[in-house]
């Protein structure tokens, strides 16, 4: 259900398809799993390989993951690019 979420403007991705979009220079945009894209509590964090020189992908979503996954919002990150 979740895995093919697409809303016209956002469209979710898998981990290794983000990081190939990643390092091409495309604009990856991270979230919770269990969190909403349209939530008026969380938005999309925006990345890109312009503001991330010095980090890697992987740095990038082990840092995201430890300061916003948990048991409530998810443990895990869920990748979108703008369709």
């Amino acid at each position: 259900m979740f895995n093919n979420y697409n809303d016209g403007k956002f469209k979710r991705v898998t981990k290794t398809t983000a990081k190939k979009l990643f390092n091409k220079g495309l604009t990856i945009y991270l979230l919770p799993c269990k969190a909403r894209l349209n939530s008026i509590w969380f938005s999309p964090y925006p990345f890109n390989i312009k503001h991330c020189e010095d980090m890697d992908f992987q740095k990038i979503v082990n840092s995201f993951e430890y300061y916003n996954c948990n048991n409530e919002l998810g443990k895990y990150t869920a990748f979108y690019v703008e369709v």
